[in-house]
C-alpha cells in the first residue's frame, strides 16, 4: 500500500510551490497513483487533517473542514475518477477539535486553546530535552517551534487511528490486515 496525503503546501502561494486544485493537484495524485500501480502497489488518498488556524483577537475560532479551500474534494474527485481507496481525516480531526474546543470557556480561554493545540500539534520549547539524543531534530527544534500544520506523536498516533477506523468499513484487502484497536496514551498519562 502506497498512502498518499498532501495538500497543505499545494495551497502555499509561490514559485513551484502552489498547485491548482482542480488541475496540477490532480495531476500529481495521478502520478502516485499510477508510480503505485506500476510497481504492484494498492494506492490510498488521505484527505489530510486541516491546520490548526484560529483568528482574531479576542474570539478564537477553528477554521475546520473549511481550511483545505477546494483541495480534498478535488483528492476525493481524483480517487472516484481512478477507483482508489479515499479515507478521510480532515472531517473527523475538525469534529474532534470543535468538540473540544466547545468545552472551554472562561477568561483563561485563549490559554486553553493553547493548550488543547499543544497537545496535538508540533508546539516544541527552546531546548526540549527529548530531542537531545537526535542531533538533526534537535537543529530543528533546538529554538522551539510553533507548527499548526505538523503533529506532536500524540496528535499523529490519533490521526493514524481515525484512517484505520476508516479503512474498517471500507471493503478493501487492507482490512483483512487490521487486527485489533489501538487507544493512542497522552503523555504523562
Amino acid at each position: 500500500y502506497l498512502f498518499v496525503s498532501f495538500m497543505h503546501n499545494d495551497q502555499k502561494n509561490g514559485a513551484g510551490v502552489s498547485t491548482n486544485p482542480n488541475t496540477t493537484y490532480k495531476d500529481y495524485l495521478y502520478k502516485y497513483i499510477s508510480a503505485a500501480r506500476d510497481k504492484g502497489a494498492i494506492p490510498v488518498i488521505n484527505i489530510p487533517i486541516p491546520r490548526g488556524l484560529f483568528s482574531g483577537t479576542n474570539t478564537i475560532g477553528f477554521y475546520g473542514k473549511a481550511n483545505l479551500g477546494a483541495y480534498p474534494a478535488a483528492a476525493k474527485e481524483t480517487a472516484e475518477k481512478y477507483g482508489v481507496i479515499c479515507t478521510n481525516t480532515l472531517d473527523s480531526w475538525a469534529d474532534m477539535i470543535e468538540t473540544a474546543l466547545a468545552d472551554l470557556s472562561g477568561s483563561d480561554y485563549t490559554s486553553q486553546v493553547s493548550k488543547l493545540l499543544n497537545t496535538y500539534y508540533l508546539f516544541v520549547s527552546e531546548n526540549d530535552s527529548r530531542f537531545d539524543a537526535d542531533k538533526l531534530a534537535s537543529s530543528s527544534y533546538g529554538t522551539g517551534v510553533s507548527d499548526t500544520t505538523h503533529l506532536q506523536e500524540y496528535g499523529a498516533d490519533i490521526m493514524a487511528g481515525m484512517i484505520i477506523d476508516e479503512l474498517k468499513n471500507i471493503e478493501t484487502p487492507i482490512k483483512k490486515h487490521i487486527t485489533n484497536d489501538h487507544t493512542p496514551v497522552k503523555p504523562g498519562e
